[in-house]
């Protein structure tokens, strides 16, 4: 139903109707009081034998070179079980489309987005809905293929996916900078004292502290090589660029590029230390993020 024009209070009523007691993910600025995170150890399990076994809103968006890769890592988390081979879904594979969102299949609580990389990097950079995807992320899994040690192609998607994805996490609570140094100087401060920055961390902290987030409840980027030894691109003479796997290891949401040969051997269970790590803050399900925006735009309120 077409509301029309409403006033500020009627909009900032509705938006914190929507937002499920949770905050407006830089939307409207708002604040996540009285709203902290569920410590991990407080978490429910759901099913013990189930490769994701929480029982919460848990979501993972799946960012892949190829489509292969893709349907690949989308198979073994909608399948949703320890100790399966990726030889044992091969006939299931072609089943995950690029930009749509799977539930688990023993855990509907488990939402699972998967995404080729040009598809996410050609995107509008200034789509709603994707601010609300970003912000709704718990854990990220970018696989790729670097060619050689020479593959710039490899480093620079890397980059332009990086930038993009935190743009739009970081929405309207902060002008995420493009020229974001992961070299840059980190002082030792609370995270009240830090500044929007292009530095290794000061954006990142910002952003936590302006949503009353902590860092070990929120989002991560796993970085995957679809390979057995580490080719990534390293930086020559002729070209002024860092080694990709240092440029990793220096952002504040990832740590390293992990090596997974994503064979027919490969082991879901390769994935439970990530899945173990921490549990993410994940409050709006992925299926729901185009339903709040159709909302809010239904009463024009942008």
């Amino acid at each position: 139903m077409k509301l029309g024009k409403v006033s500020k209070s009627l909009a900032a009523a509705f938006l914190s109707l929507l937002s499920l007691n949770s905050n407006s993910f830089g939307m409207d600025g708002s604040r996540n009081v009285g709203n902290e995170p569920i410590p991990r150890e407080e978490r429910k399990i759901a099913d013990k034998d189930a490769l994701i076994p929480y029982d919460c809103t848990y979501n993972v968006l799946v960012v892949a070179d190829t489509v292969e890769r893709m349907q690949k890592v989308t198979a073994l988390l909608h399948n949703n079980k320890k100790d399966t081979k990726l030889g044992d879904l091969s006939s299931n594979l072609k089943n995950y489309e690029s930009g749509k969102v799977y539930k688990a299949a023993n855990n509907p609580n488990v939402n699972i987005l998967c995404i080729t990389l040009d598809d996410f990097n050609n995107q509008n950079s200034d789509d709603l809905y994707w601010d609300l995807i970003c912000q709704s992320t718990g854990f990220v899994y970018y696989v790729f293929k670097s060619k050689s040690e020479n593959d710039l192609e490899c480093y620079e998607k890397l980059q332009k996916f990086y930038h993009k994805f935190n743009k739009h996490w970081c929405g309207k609570d902060l002008a995420y900078n493009e020229n974001y140094d992961p070299y840059g100087r980190t002082y030792n401060k609370l995270p009240k004292d830090y500044i929007p920055s292009k530095d290794r961390d000061g954006w990142f902290i910002y952003v936590l502290h302006k949503r009353d987030l902590r860092v070990e409840d929120h989002r991560y980027i796993y970085f995957i090589l679809d390979s057995n030894k580490m080719n990534c691109y390293k930086a020559n003479n002729n070209v002024d660029v860092v080694d990709l796997e240092d440029y990793v290891i220096k952002m504040p949401d990832a740590r390293t590029i992990y090596l997974m040969e994503l064979n027919n051997n490969f082991n879901a269970n390769e994935f439970i230390d990530f899945i173990n790590y921490k549990v993410p803050f994940c409050i709006l399900p992925f299926d729901k993020c185009k339903k709040k925006i159709l909302d809010l735009k239904d009463c024009q309120i942008f």
